[in-house]
């Protein structure tokens, strides 16, 4: 049986059960968490301790890492990829926990890691369709190009809105680039408004979440000199990201469920499956 009730919710229901969700399963998803931002925290603390990580602003960061151009590039691509592998790994635990399954991190991971290529696929083939379009553009007379990139830029708001579920189909369904991408349109076909409200309110709470633990942490440092060290607040920073961070997968996770019970009835799907045969 799920974790949850499986009905249609509402932007603000949807947020509630991902608390629920969250409060229900905190310890193996906090541990995933923990795990994954784990990397990163060591690349970070090595970059303080050579000297390009002392900041901890992001302009800061990236003036200091502007000095080292052959580590920005490659540490960039490392700390890209743990991350995005990261989300994958807790959007399938978050997913084993709404259908009430017990978290599996190995499975989790194997998960993530065998989606991973194909989603980076899809954001490229995404991608190079409006490279294209602007490309195009580019070539056509100034009066017209401005009228063409103009609505080109409309377009891809809309898409991105539409692909608000693009990650969750692609790391929990199996199909290519160009059927996620269908099948991503088709979930989100009539209900932007609906997806948008309900990530901007996730949002607001994970940056208000994370604003509030990044005051702490200075209120601290300012009373405790030991937190002043920056290896100490990367510590600091990367547990309260950690901490928070399962929430806004747990939305997004809800709301593709959600999408599923709205478009194809995945509730009574789901009832069937569990009817004694």
């Amino acid at each position: 049986m799920a974790t949850l009730e499986l009905r249609p919710r509402s932007a603000t229901e949807i947020v509630d059960a991902s608390f629920q969700l969250l409060r229900a399963n905190f310890s193996p998803l906090v541990t995933i968490s923990v795990a994954a931002q784990l990397p990163v925290l060591a690349i970070r603390i090595w970059l303080v301790r050579i000297g390009l990580g002392a900041g901890t602003a992001p302009s800061e960061v990236a003036a200091q890492f502007a000095q080292a151009i052959g580590s920005v590039l490659v540490i960039g691509v490392i700390i890209i990829f743990l991350a995005i592998l990261a989300q994958f790994v807790i959007i399938v635990a978050a997913s084993q926990a709404y259908l009430g399954l017990a978290i599996d991190p190995g499975a989790a991971f194997r998960r993530g890691l065998q989606r991973f290529f194909w989603v980076v696929l899809t954001y490229l083939l995404v991608g190079f369709g409006f490279g294209v379009a602007f490309a195009i553009a580019a070539f056509l007379p100034a009066a017209v190009r401005v009228i063409i990139v103009l609505v080109l830029v409309l377009v891809s708001l809309v898409v991105a809105l539409r692909l608000i579920p693009l990650n969750c189909v692609a790391v929990l369904e199996d199909a290519n680039p160009v059927d996620v991408v269908k099948r991503t349109l088709f979930l989100g076909q009539g209900l932007i408004g609906h997806m948008f409200l309900t990530m901007l309110l996730g949002g607001l709470i994970y940056f208000g979440i994370a604003l509030i633990a990044g005051v702490l942490v200075a209120v601290l440092a300012a009373i405790v000199p030991a937190l002043k060290d920056p290896n100490v607040g990367a510590v600091f920073q990367t547990a309260a990201a950690a901490l928070v961070y399962p929430l806004i997968i747990a939305i997004s996770v809800v709301l593709y469920y959600d999408l599923r019970i709205r478009r194809e009835g995945f509730d009574v799907e789901m009832m069937s499956r569990a009817m004694p045969r």
